[in-house]
C-alpha cells in the first residue's frame, strides 16, 4: 500500500522568500493570539494556511503569495469593518473578504482590528451553525428586536 505524506505549514511556506515567510509567521501568531482555540491546517490545493474553530468551522486563511500575504475571512462581507481594514468586497463564493499585508509592521498596526474581525467571524459562523442545526442562536432570546 502506498504511503501518503500529509502537507505541513512548512510545505506551504517553502516556495516563498524569507520576508513572506516572516510575514506569514507573524500573521499566524496574530491569529493564534486572537483565537487560541482555532485549529491551524495546511491547505495545499489552495496554497494556504487555514483556520477552523471547534464551534464555527473554517473561518479564515492566510494566503502567502508574491511579496505579500493576504488574510481571507469566510463570510467577511457580512462583518462590520469600522476600522476600514478590508479592501473591497471580493466577488467570491461565500462572501470572503481580503486583507492584504505587505510588511510585518502592518501586522502589529492592525492587530486590534484583525482581532475584532476574527472574533466577529467566529461568532457569526457559530451562530449560523447553531441555527442550521435547529438551534436558535442568540436571536432566540429576542436580542436585536
Amino acid at each position: 500500500m502506498a504511503r501518503t505524506t500529509r502537507a505541513t505549514v512548512a510545505d506551504i511556506l517553502a516556495p516563498f522568500a524569507g520576508p513572506v515567510v516572516a510575514l506569514a509567521e507573524a500573521l499566524r501568531a496574530s491569529i493564534r493570539r486572537a483565537v487560541p482555540e482555532a485549529v491551524e491546517r495546511p491547505y495545499p490545493g489552495w496554497k494556504a494556511i487555514g483556520y477552523a474553530h471547534p464551534a464555527a468551522g473554517y473561518f479564515a486563511a492566510i494566503f502567502p503569495g508574491g511579496d505579500r500575504c493576504t488574510v481571507v475571512l469566510e463570510y467577511g462581507s457580512l462583518l462590520a469593518d469600522p476600522s476600514g481594514l478590508f479592501g473591497t468586497v471580493a466577488k467570491q463564493p461565500r462572501c470572503a473578504r481580503y486583507v492584504g499585508y505587505d510588511g510585518i509592521g502592518q501586522v502589529a498596526e492592525r492587530q486590534d482590528a484583525l482581532t475584532d474581525l476574527l472574533l466577529s467571524a467566529v461568532a457569526l459562523q457559530t451562530e449560523a451553525r447553531a441555527i442550521a442545526r435547529g438551534g436558535r442562536g442568540d436571536r432566540s432570546r429576542g436580542e436585536g428586536r
